[in-house]
């Protein structure tokens, strides 16, 4: 639903959009939600102004903390599926928090942001207020 916001109130180009699961790492289940399926890790490509970035979520379904969305502000892209490959396995290596010092070494300094996540409410269909996603939206908007 915040995707969709992007395009229709910030006229962004979504490019792209894709679930990957997260794998194991070492002996770690952190990959893992409580009914054993493996968690998922989010990228949508978003074009704005002529830039493009790279939006990363994390499911975080039966944890007690909230994992902030990345943007990723990538110049180069020939290398993203590799570097995404290294971002998921940093994202579980890290106990499911995003792999600062590896993005740095990967992306520079201040090339990606983490922009946080509104809370969700128990009742609502999508687990967050409406409201909350139009802020979201453009809390994500403002780092694109």
């Amino acid at each position: 639903m915040m995707v969709q916001m992007l395009e229709e109130k910030y006229a962004c180009t979504i490019i792209d959009s894709y679930t990957h699961e997260l794998d194991q790492v070492g002996r770690s289940k952190c990959h893992l939600i409580d009914s054993g399926a493996k968690r998922t890790i989010r990228c949508v490509v978003v074009e704005r102004n002529g830039h493009v970035n790279y939006l990363l979520e994390i499911d975080v379904t039966g944890l007690n903390k909230w994992i902030s969305t990345k943007c990723v502000r990538q110049i180069d892209t020939r290398n993203w599926k590799e570097q995404f490959s290294l971002i998921k396995k940093g994202v579980v290596t890290k106990s499911l928090g995003w792999p600062t010092q590896e993005m740095d070494a990967m992306f520079g300094f201040k090339k990606h942001i983490g922009i946080s996540h509104p809370k969700s409410i128990e009742g609502e269909s999508t687990g967050i207020p409406k409201e909350s996603i139009l802020d979201w939206a453009a809390r994500v908007v403002s780092k694109l």
